[in-house]
């Protein structure tokens, strides 16, 4: 086992780094600086997400970063950094792998009911095996740079009513050639009208606007790529609510329309959804609940986009103040727009996709105190398709030791 021993090392540097005081904190006035480490060994068995022969595998999984936070009465900064360090002991050749992570976000708040929010953030990262199309890529991972920007500008105005402005820039990079088609370039608009209904509770009205580039006028990428440019129009309404730090949820549905600048292709104008509630029932009881139902961009070359159904369900339990039990689950039903043919060795299969992905688990976590926290947890995800040669079943084990400062 090749990384044991480096895994022994940084387990002990782990240990003596999130032991220290907190004096050692950097605290300079209201600002705080926080570095932190995260030390996850996992157990995978099946760690290139197969319906045959899997592969089983011991990983480490390595997570230093930094913490930047500089509130101010009723505005905020705060940048993150963090770099996951994946160290396979038997697959290092196929799965190691750094990813990295930058995030920075700001808020104000202006006399007279103004406020603006900005965020950016950026990932050197790869998809998980099973989420890209791992039959055309030939097991090989799915490497990317994206950046999210979103930003907004909003207004108070009269007892009830505020409005706010906001714009995303989306950009996404695969390195592989069989991905390019999937480089995207987006920009988006949104305009969005809230009434209050009570004093923590909202009715809110909004239309957005989005324009998806492939190709970036660049007509010598993945031929693909020529035909996936589209205009995408949402139109939706709903509540919001934050009635105390207890309960806080948004719920809103309408429709959305896709329409590709290709005239062979096919258009997506079907209702959406989105729910996002968090709920604390008692000081050791909360619950998390978010669906989702929307077009995404294509990870098949042979079909436009594809509609996903989701829905995940998170509750944590404290038996007694240090431990915290986790269960987990979640479903996505995934359908792509156009009938697909596949050929792995001799035996084809034609028809339109369609993809069922089930994950449960739980976690069960021991804050030892207020720099260091131990985890154990699990995790079994499934998919069943129509199409066998996507079909995978996996199993994680994993113990994640965490230090903060």
């Amino acid at each position: 086992m090749k990384y044991v021993a480096s895994a022994i090392v940084a387990l002990l540097i782990f240990a003596s780094a999130a032991a220290v005081n907190s004096a050692y904190a950097l605290n300079l006035g209201r600002t705080t600086i926080n570095p932190y480490v995260d030390f996850e060994p996992t157990y995978d068995d099946n760690v290139f997400r197969t319906n045959s022969a899997p592969v089983t595998d011991w990983f480490f999984l390595i997570s230093p970063g930094i913490k930047l936070n500089v509130p101010q009465r009723d505005n905020l900064f705060k940048l993150e950094y963090r770099a996951d360090i994946y160290k396979y002991v038997n697959t290092g050749d196929s799965n190691d792998v750094t990813d990295q992570y930058l995030d920075g976000a700001a808020a104000f708040n202006f006399p007279g009911g103004i406020w603006i929010k900005a965020e950016d953030q950026a990932d050197k990262s790869h998809e998980s095996r099973g989420t890209a199309n791992t039959v055309v890529n030939n097991g090989a991972l799915s490497r990317y740079y994206s950046n999210l920007v979103n930003a907004e500008i909003g207004y108070a105005f009269a007892d009830r009513y505020k409005i706010s402005i906001g714009y995303q820039n989306f950009i996404i990079d695969y390195s592989l050639p069989q991905d390019k088609f999937r480089d995207q370039f987006a920009n988006a608009a949104t305009l969005t009208l809230f009434y209050q209904l009570m004093p923590k509770t909202s009715a809110l009205i909004q239309g957005s606007y989005k324009r998806v580039n492939h190709d970036n006028g660049n007509q010598s990428v993945h031929v693909v790529a020529q035909t996936l440019n589209s205009n995408e129009y949402w139109a939706e309404g709903g509540l919001t609510w934050n009635m105390t730090a207890k309960s806080t949820g948004t719920i809103k549905g309408g429709y959305e329309w896709k329409l590709f600048d290709y005239p062979g292709q096919k258009n997506f104008r079907s209702p959406i959804f989105e729910v996002d509630l968090d709920h604390q029932f008692t000081a050791k009881t909360a619950i998390k609940l978010s669906g989702l139902r929307q077009a995404f961009e294509s990870d098949d070359a042979t079909s436009d986009y594809y509609t996903a159904t989701l829905g995940s369900a998170d509750l944590s339990y404290k038996p007694v103040d240090k431990i915290e039990i986790t269960p987990r689950g979640s479903y996505t039903d995934e359908r792509y727009a156009q009938d697909i043919s596949v050929t792995v060795g001799t035996h084809t299969q034609t028809g339109r996709r369609k993809d069922g992905l089930w994950a449960a688990g739980i976690d069960i976590t021991y804050k030892m105190n207020k720099w260091v926290a131990v985890s154990a947890g699990y995790t079994h995800s499934k998919r069943v398709s129509n199409f066998t040669v996507y079909d995978y079943t996996d199993n994680l084990a994993m113990i994640s030791l965490k230090g903060t400062i």
